[in-house]
This record gives structure tokens, sequence and C-alpha cells, in this order.
């Protein structure tokens, strides 16, 4: 947890992003270092704008909670249809043999086969 002149705290829940923040720390210009301890209202900047990429993050988690669900939701939907589906492919089959048939019949017996509307 970071705490800035007695603004809110920001927690950090990952490892990496505090790493990270730390070798920007250390890259950091001199003046900012500076800023940071001499200017308030940089540090007010600076709060906001932490709290904005916190926000976005916890955003982004939510969303990526939501696209799993989703995905889930899918899978099963996928799972319920895919016997509907064989079994409508078995009718299909059975349907077109007997078109075929009532084709064949209606010209003596010539061997028909429908094209184009195969599954």
């Amino acid at each position: 947890m970071w705490r800035l002149r007695g603004h809110l705290r920001i927690g950090f829940p990952e490892p990496r992003l505090s790493q990270q923040l730390n070798e920007d720390a250390r890259v950091a210009q001199p003046h900012q270092t500076f800023n940071l301890n001499a200017v308030p209202r940089y540090v007010d900047r600076v709060t906001e704008l932490l709290q904005q990429k916190l926000k976005q993050s916890q955003l982004l988690a939510l969303k990526k909670e939501l696209m799993v669900q989703k995905q889930q939701g899918a899978l099963q939907e996928q799972a319920a249809l895919e016997p509907k589906l064989d079994l409508l492919l078995e009718k299909t089959k059975e349907l077109q043999k007997l078109i075929e048939a009532d084709i064949s019949k209606r010209y003596n017996g010539r061997p028909v086969n429908l094209m184009g509307t195969s599954l």
C-alpha cells in the first residue's frame, strides 16, 4: 500500500505492478521526485491518475469475469444443442433418401442423387 500525504491508500493486487512502479521510480527524472515532495497539486494529480488506472483495472477485471461467464454459458448451450443438431441431421438425411426414392419411382427406377442439399 502506498500513502501519498494523507491521501487515499491505493493497493496494488499484483506484485509485478509494484515491481514495475519501483523500476519506474528508479528511472524517474529528478524533477518528478522534487515535485512529489514540494508541490501538493502534483501529488493530487498523481493520486488521481493512479485512482483512474486502478478503476480501469477493476473494470477490466469485471469485464474479464463477465466474458468467462458468457463463454461458459455458450459452451453449455452448445453442449445442449449438439444432440438436437445430430437428430436434425439424421432426419434430414432420411428425408433426402425418401425424396430420392420418390423421384426415382416417378422416373421408372432411374437412380437419383440430390445435389447441394446434403449436410
